[in-house]
């Protein structure tokens, strides 16, 4: 274990800032960043799947598992809106 929790934990963090940067979204809230762990991994999933040479119908719900996630982060975001009123 590292001083400051273990590399695996660190090098998670640098993906996913890498990632966040790379989708413009580098100035995310440190408590909105959780959500974009989903996606991040349907993403990586999907990108390992055309790698391996998987069926377009696969990739597709991949995509829309993508979909899925950005829908429901989209409803706790406005969600949390209208709890700060």
């Amino acid at each position: 274990m590292a001083l400051f929790g273990s590399n695996n934990e660190h090098s998670k963090a640098v993906r996913t800032e890498n990632w966040a940067s790379e989708h413009g979204l580098s100035g995310l809230k440190p408590e909105y960043r959780e959500m974009l762990s989903p996606i991040m991994e349907i993403e990586t999933d999907i990108f390992q799947k055309k790698i391996e040479g998987a069926k377009p119908e696969a990739i597709s719900q991949e995509y829309l598992d993508i979909i899925k996630e950005q829908n429901w982060m989209i409803i706790r975001l406005l969600n949390d809106l209208v709890q700060k009123g």
